[in-house]
């Protein structure tokens, strides 16, 4: 892993704040958030080789890269036999190896936690809804898409793929999404892919402003801190149609005690923004401040388990996170 050179598009932010602290901040004071001023720097084309160096030449011995593949739920080896083709007794195989190749690309730990087997689009409780209406033509986007999961179970479940779009920050998850549903010349290529930053104006996701009903997002903007996630969010807003009834819905890693939570991991160290319930809340209501647009929010925080859990709360121990818990989110325009 050591000669792998590997260019990360995320825009990373110098936040310059003025009469606001990071305590301030993590203690969630709306009243105090008028006075933020921020001054971006955007960095496109990091080289990510020095924040690979620590990571161990067997990707095995992380404790989120400990499972098989035969913890693989049942209802995503019923999609790889249906849907792929594969065999049942050649999915672990194909799995793993799908695994290894992505985690060289980059060593998400939901990778490595084999979490892009764990469809959570069906978890929602708007599940039922959203399947409905995807069979009716509208338009779904998962955002930050992994191989694409989400949508073939999607189109297993009815929808038209021509009205599903993936959009991803790196084309080679995607070409291994090929890879591991086995349809890059059948229903994978009908499929609206979207490669690019989500922080960038001229990226490909600026060529569907307004068209898109229902926004999945699972396990993304959890990835940073309060000031990137509200940039993001302002994007997402401006990707949904501009009407009543459009819905983003999710998960993502909360926690009990709201605020930013420093991570040092094998890639350095990082800042990431946890919400609870009320946080969350109050985030959206001062996207909808800035972007003139009202939103209700529906959130539930739930303890780690089912299906891979073990893995995610050694993570969440390895980084120190106490009170970490999942947050399951509907967001809905009123």
């Amino acid at each position: 892993m050591s000669s792998v050179t590997i260019r990360r598009c995320h825009c990373l932010k110098t936040v310059i704040k003025s009469s606001l602290s990071l305590a301030q901040r993590a203690n969630n004071c709306p009243e105090n958030r008028s006075v933020v001023q921020h001054k971006y720097i955007y960095n496109c084309d990091i080289n990510m080789s020095a924040e690979l160096e620590n990571l161990p030449t067997n990707a095995r011995s992380l404790d989120f890269y400990g499972l098989d593949a035969s913890s693989i739920p049942n209802s995503s080896k019923e999609l790889l036999t249906t849907y792929a083709g594969i065999p049942p007794e050649e999915i672990n195989q194909h799995v793993d190896t799908i695994r290894e190749k992505a985690f060289r690309i980059f060593p998400y730990p939901c990778i490595g936690m084999y979490r892009f087997l764990n469809l959570g689009l069906p978890q929602s409780p708007v599940y039922e809804e959203v399947l409905e209406r995807v069979r009716k033509g509208e338009t779904f986007l998962d955002l930050g898409c992994c191989f694409g999961q989400e949508i073939r179970n999607l189109i297993v479940e009815g929808a038209r793929p021509e009205n599903c779009y993936g959009s991803d920050l790196r084309q080679e998850f995607i070409d291994l999404g090929f890879d591991l549903f086995q349809d890059r010349d059948r229903q994978g290529s009908k499929i609206n892919w979207l490669v690019g930053n989500i922080f960038d104006d001229d990226s490909s996701l600026s060529s569907i402003k307004n068209q898109i009903s229902i926004i999945y997002t699972g396990s993304f903007f959890h990835l940073f801190n309060w000031e990137e996630q509200f940039d993001i969010a302002k994007r997402v807003v401006s990707l949904l149609k501009p009407e009543p009834g459009v819905l983003i819905c999710g998960r993502q890693v909360g926690n009990e005690n709201p605020g930013l939570y420093t991570s040092s991991g094998y890639t350095g160290e990082r800042q990431r923004y946890r919400h609870n319930i009320k946080s969350w809340t109050e985030f959206w209501d001062e996207v909808g401040e800035a972007t003139g647009t009202n939103w209700k929010v529906d959130a539930e925080l739930n303890p780690f388990g089912g299906g891979f859990g073990s893995s995610e709360q050694k993570l969440v121990n390895f980084r120190r996170e106490d009170g970490a818990k999942i947050l399951k989110f509907v967001i809905r325009r009123v």
